[in-house]
C-alpha cells in the first residue's frame, strides 16, 4: 500500500466534539466523588470514629483516676465525663475541697461547675453527628477508679447523624458502674 503523504492532513488540535466528551466524562466523576464524599461523613464509619473518640477519653479518664493523676490545682478525687449539649462534652477533674479527704465529700458524684476544674471541652469531630440525648455523669473515683453513673448501673450515649434517628444509624457506648466500656453498632 502506497499512500501519498503529501495529501495527508494531520491535525494537532482536538476537536470541539472530543472537548465536550471529556469535560462531560470529567463533570459526572466529580458530581459521583462529590455525593459519595457527603455521604461518607454521616455513615457508620463516620459514627465509630466520633464513638471512639468519646470511648478514649473516656477511658483516659479512667485511667488517669487509676493512676491518681494530679492536675494543674493539685491532687484530685476523681475524673468524669459531662454531656454540655448535643455536640460538646466536657472531661473535668474533682479537686479536694479544703480540709476534707474525698471519703468525707458530701458531694454527689457528678459535675459541679462552681468547684471541679475542667480538663478539656470537647466537640463531636465530625459536623454531621451529634449525641441522641444527654448521658449521665460519669465519675471515677480515686485510687481504685471506682465508677459513679449518677446513682445508675449503667450510662448509655448515643451518637447519631443529625435528622436520622432508625436504630441501624445509631451508635452506642455503653459505660457500667463496673468500670467496663462497650461500643455497639
Amino acid at each position: 500500500m502506497y499512500y501519498n503523504l503529501k495529501y495527508m492532513r494531520f491535525s494537532r488540535a482536538f476537536s470541539i466534539i472530543e472537548m465536550i466528551v471529556v469535560l462531560a466524562i470529567v463533570a459526572a466523576l466529580s458530581g459521583v466523588l462529590v455525593v459519595n464524599f457527603r455521604a461518607s461523613s454521616r455513615n457508620a464509619s463516620a459514627r465509630h470514629q466520633v464513638a471512639n473518640k468519646i470511648l478514649s477519653d473516656i477511658r483516659a479518664m479512667q485511667s488517669r483516676a487509676l493512676a491518681g493523676s494530679t492536675v494543674e490545682s493539685g491532687i484530685v478525687c476523681g475524673f468524669g465525663a459531662h454531656y454540655v449539649n448535643e455536640k460538646t462534652y466536657l472531661l473535668f477533674a474533682r479537686p479536694i475541697l479544703s480540709g476534707l479527704w474525698c471519703e468525707d465529700d458530701s458531694r454527689s458524684k457528678t459535675y459541679y461547675s462552681g468547684d471541679d476544674e475542667i480538663i478539656d471541652t470537647v466537640m463531636l469531630g465530625n459536623a454531621n453527628m451529634i449525641f441522641l440525648s444527654s448521658f449521665s455523669d460519669i465519675y471515677f473515683e480515686i485510687p481504685y477508679s471506682t465508677t459513679y453513673i449518677d446513682g445508675a448501673t449503667s450510662s448509655v450515649i448515643e451518637i447519631a447523624p443529625v435528622g436520622e434517628f432508625e436504630s441501624s444509624s445509631i451508635t452506642s457506648i455503653t459505660v457500667y458502674n463496673s468500670g467496663r466500656i462497650d461500643i455497639n453498632n
